[in-house]
């Protein structure tokens, strides 16, 4: 109001000089921003976007197309921040500025790169029960060996190299859990939460990952102190840099695991070949497929004089978490209508319990359980879920932005102080030339 009443008492050229001065103002402030938010967040390379989308997009068309499905796809590895919109799949990964901080902590505790202040979340090829509980069906191999080696997934149909993966596990958008799932808070690190996660839901005693020790370490001008739960501190014997390196051995035959979180990418290294892991945020990563006593090694590239880093290996229990696919999908959500802001469904429950969704909860979701509004529960403040009885129901899940209202209404005020303002002007102008 005081630019306002300012601007009515300037000359004509006053207020040219005024308008020049704002707009200068406003150019500055979008440069510092601009400095900002490049400096913080960092650009990504262009190279290789949209790189062998032929091959991708004829892929994406062998996927399932029913109109009443929804499932999710992904790339074995990513390439940018927003891959699922370059290339026109329903996915995981998002970077957005008005991205909920919520969703990047649950899945930065679930062991998927996340980093809430930068407003992203990356999808990473990583366990088994993560890609079941995020409903992801399908996943898009170019230029790296899959390391899953086809035991949670088979080979769906091949372009010139390019593969597509369906996954052997795939759970719906939604399905029934144990009730106590509702008591599942993250903690510091994944690979216990996610044995946390898995024990809750499926009620089934047992860790699905088993901590294995590294039989041996091999550092290059480094020393190593552990304190337990994966967490070492490693300091430089001189100057000029090292390596950190562990072995470690397989227990048994089956998948190998682990969380990192470290300063630099991760080597792995074993009998068959090797392969890289770029760790732009600490995540579990897939380390193979391994017999019983066969040998891993992780090693990473270090110029820090000291510092500290997490490390978990494990082993996991693959007949364990097939039982417990047998009793979640036993009880699925049927979907028969799908849109961007409803979709509704019916579940046979057989005890009741939760129905548990793969849908981040926002304000402006809301639930109908055979026709009665049925309060929305959360799992650690980010998937929605509603309670279920025994029995066949029905189920609605409807978004309706809260925002849109006071969006409009701002719109409109903003629309009506405009037309003001030139009115003013007309006014101001008029009355000037009348004195004159």
């Amino acid at each position: 109001m005081v630019m306002l009443a300012l601007y009515s008492k300037l000359t004509h050229k006053g207020r040219r000089i005024l308008l020049l001065v704002f707009l200068l103002v406003v150019l500055c402030e979008l440069a510092v921003s601009t400095f900002i938010g490049v400096y913080t967040v960092r650009t990504t390379s262009r190279d290789t976007y949209l790189w062998r989308n032929d091959e991708v997009q004829r892929l994406l068309a062998k996927r399932d197309t029913s109109p009443e499905s929804f499932y999710r796809t992904e790339f074995t590895r990513w390439y940018s921040v927003n891959d699922s919109t370059l290339y026109g799949y329903k996915g995981i990964s998002i970077f957005s500025s008005t991205l909920g901080a919520h969703t990047s902590l649950f899945l930065e505790g679930m062991g998927l790169p996340s980093w809430p202040l930068g407003n992203r979340y990356y999808y990473a090829e990583t366990s088994p029960l993560s890609n079941t509980f995020l409903n992801l069906r399908y996943l898009i191999n170019r230029d790296v060996s899959f390391a899953d080696g086809g035991t949670n997934w088979f080979k769906a149909a091949d372009e010139n190299g390019v593969t597509l993966w369906e996954n052997r596990h795939y759970l719906p958008l939604g399905f029934m859990v144990r009730p106590e799932l509702v008591n599942y808070k993250r903690g510091n690190n994944p690979i216990t939460n996610q044995n946390a996660f898995f024990t809750l839901a499926s009620g089934l005693s047992g860790n699905l990952f088993t901590t294995i020790e590294p039989d041996r370490d091999d550092h290059t001008n480094y020393t190593t102190t552990y304190s337990g739960s994966g967490n070492y501190r490693y300091e430089q014997e001189s100057s000029g840099g090292g390596i950190l390196k562990w072995v470690f051995s397989a227990p048994r035959d089956g998948l190998l695991y682990a969380y990192i979180s470290g300063p630099n990418d991760v080597n792995v290294e074993r009998l068959h070949g090797s392969r890289t892991w770029e760790i732009r945020r600490p995540f579990i990563i897939c380390l193979g497929s391994f017999w019983a006593g066969e040998e891993v090694t992780l090693s990473m590239d270090i110029t820090n004089a000291r510092g500290n880093l997490t490390l978990t290996t494990c082993y996991f229990d693959q007949s364990l978490f097939e039982t417990a696919i047998e009793f979640f999908s036993a009880q699925p959500l049927v979907l028969h209508q799908v849109k961007d802001t409803e979709f509704k469904g019916r579940v046979t429950s057989l005890t009741g319990g939760l129905l548990y969704t793969s849908i981040p909860y926002e304000e402006g979701w809301s639930a109908t359980v055979n026709g009665v509004p049925t309060p929305i529960v959360t799992i650690d403040g980010c998937m929605a879920a509603v309670a279920v009885d025994a029995g066949t129901s029905s189920i609605t899940f409807s978004y309706r932005n809260e925002g849109l209202f006071i969006g409009l209404s701002v719109s409109v005020a903003s629309l009506l102080i405009l037309v003001g303002l030139f009115w003013l002007e007309r006014y101001f102008l008029s009355r000037s030339h009348e004195d004159e």
